[in-house]
């Protein structure tokens, strides 16, 4: 069996990764989420697949990558223990879309 790559463990935690390309966010995908461990990245977590119970994974898998610039959320509460998580492992991260 084959273990899962970053990419899907990310994405099967309900985010996605995103570099910045000019004016706007392009989504990695398999064959280019190498970019990850080079530049810059922006977490998405999913409005649809949000769980707050798998946020601890994709923060797992985000602290492999060469550094991530913002974590996005799709206007959710998010408990303080994890806000405090992000900004301790994250400390130049921003983080948007929590209520």
């Amino acid at each position: 069996m084959r273990a899962a790559s970053q990419k899907q463990l990310v994405e099967g935690s309900g985010a996605g990764v995103f570099v910045q390309r000019g004016n706007s966010e392009t989504r990695l995908q398999e064959e280019d989420f190498h970019l990850a461990f080079t530049e810059p990245v922006l977490i998405w977590f999913t409005p649809t697949e949000y769980r707050e119970e798998k946020t601890e994974e994709v923060l797992a898998v985000a602290k492999r990558l060469h550094s991530v610039r913002e974590f996005r959320f799709p206007n959710v509460s998010v408990p303080v223990s994890v806000v405090t998580k992000i900004r301790s492992d994250f400390p130049k991260a921003k983080i948007e879309g929590i209520r």
